[in-house]
């Protein structure tokens, strides 16, 4: 008989000290909504939310596992926290831990945001084993703007996707492990037999003895796309392998991200993967090699500049450092003159600065800096472009708008990075300006047009089409 969340709660304790009364869960089938009011919530048992069930847990919320236990989840689980108001899964001891979040056969919409999740630890044979933060399993769910620290297993210390596409976006696998046996793979995030995009996510000291410090892509389709993986570390034997990224029979596309310092026998390891796309990424600073087995042809091989004018390899990839602002202080922001600003795919969305996509977890905002070298010469403080109409035929306007006088250089990119045209190249005056663009010898498709004045650079999309 399905017990309700309400007939379980066996303790509420009041504490006037500290204003708040915490309750106590033995386990069961939990349903319903667990607020602030009753935070933090003890779980003394192994809890499962069933399947046509709902557990909704409000922002500020602690989840504090008593021992080794489960969170099950079979319905759905709305757990959606704030940016200043996160809700935290965590373990009364850290060296047991508790056995994560276990999403099986779970319909559609669990959504998880703004969460921590910690001190997961996954053991035991198969799937117990996986996952050690979460483990999906024939499951969908949304995951946003969640922190997955410090947890381990078997494989996929912070999470392992099974059979399932789950949405991975804004978030960081920080200082997870699978090193507990023999043959551990997957430090921060397993994907195995699964197709899900992983975007905009950061990956760093998540650690593994065998395969994959951050990721593994295992028999899967994934899209890894604007994410930095950085600091993170496998094993060094021959059958180890990719510091960053460990690919077996799998064709995944891996695009706008940033793969650097990460430790054992390559960024990335193939095995029996040739079909891989990887392009307009950042490789720098591996131990050993960027690439282990690499199957692609001019992959790292420099033959071409992208639109920065920065060297690259047929793909567009660059392999330069990155310049995070910080990282000893794990502040993974690009600085100012960062070769990843505007050296993502142009045809990628634009970042909310309304510039090329840059390389990378985190954007550059061009509207709130200018990119300027100590001693450059002086700059507008502000630039603007734009071209009118758009799409055009065959010609189009476009305007800039100088706040002071400088050196400038207006010029034409195709997607490819290659120059088509130069427009303007030389000083100009405080102002307005305007220049037309004739695409009468060129294919329909899409152009950049990029403004440069001492180190700031603006750009903008056109499409032609005829």
């Amino acid at each position: 008989m399905k017990r309700k969340l309400s007939f379980i709660i066996i303790i509420v304790l009041a504490i006037s000290t500290s204003g708040y009364t915490q309750t106590t869960i033995p386990g069961g089938d939990v349903s319903g909504s667990w607020d602030i009011s009753g935070s933090p919530y003890l779980i003394e048992g192994e809890i499962t939310v069933l399947a046509n069930d709902t557990l909704t847990i409000d922002p500020g919320v602690e989840i504090n596992f008593q021992g080794h236990h489960k969170l099950i989840v079979n319905g759905w689980l709305l757990a959606e926290g704030a940016e200043e108001d996160s809700i935290l899964f965590t373990a009364a001891d850290t060296s047991e831990g508790w056995h994560g979040i276990r999403f099986v056969d779970a319909p559609d919409n669990s959504h998880l945001s703004y969460c921590i999740i910690e001190q997961g630890y996954a053991a035991g044979s198969w799937p117990d084993m996986t996952g050690g933060g979460i483990l999906c399993q024939n499951s969908h769910p949304v995951l946003t703007h969640c922190t997955i620290r410090n947890n381990d297993a078997v494989f996929g210390g912070g999470v392992y996707c099974y059979q399932s596409v789950p949405e991975i976006a804004y978030c960081e696998f920080t200082d997870n492990t699978a090193i507990r046996t023999f043959s551990p793979r997957g430090g921060g995030l397993y994907l195995n037999t699964c197709d899900p995009i992983v975007r905009n996510c950061l990956f760093s000291g998540n650690v593994t003895l065998w395969q994959g410090g951050a990721i593994v892509c295992d028999y899967s389709t994934a899209v890894i796309l604007n994410c930095t993986i950085v600091g993170n570390e496998c094993g060094t034997t021959a059958t180890s392998g990719g510091g960053g990224i460990y690919v077996a029979d799998s064709n995944p596309t891996i695009k706008n991200t940033i793969v650097a310092g990460n430790y054992g026998r390559g960024g990335i390891r193939f095995v029996s993967s040739p079909f891989t796309s990887i392009s307009y990424c950042d490789f720098f600073d591996n131990q050993y090699e960027d690439f282990w087995d690499n199957p692609i042809g001019n992959l790292g091989v420099m033959i071409t500049v992208n639109a920065n004018g920065d060297s690259c390899d047929a793909y567009y990839n660059v392999f330069e450092d990155p310049l995070f602002q910080n990282p000893p202080e794990s502040n993974y922001s690009l600085s100012t003159n960062s070769p990843c600003i505007d050296a993502g795919d142009p045809v990628s969305p634009f970042d909310p600065d309304s510039t090329i996509s840059d390389i990378g977890a985190f954007y550059y905002d061009q509207s709130l800096a200018i990119r300027l070298n100590p001693g450059a010469n002086a700059v507008p403080s502000q630039l603007s472009i734009n071209a009118h109409p758009n799409p055009f035929n065959p010609t189009t306007a476009i305007s800039i708008q100088l706040s002071a006088g400088s050196e400038v250089n207006l010029s034409v990119y195709d997607i490819s990075g290659r120059k088509v045209a130069t427009l303007i190249d030389g000083f100009r005056n405080a102002g307005s300006h305007e220049v037309t663009f004739d695409g009468s010898q060129l294919a329909s498709g899409i152009y950049l047009y990029r403004l440069t004045a001492g180190e700031f650079s603006a750009v903008g999309k056109m499409v032609l089409m005829k």
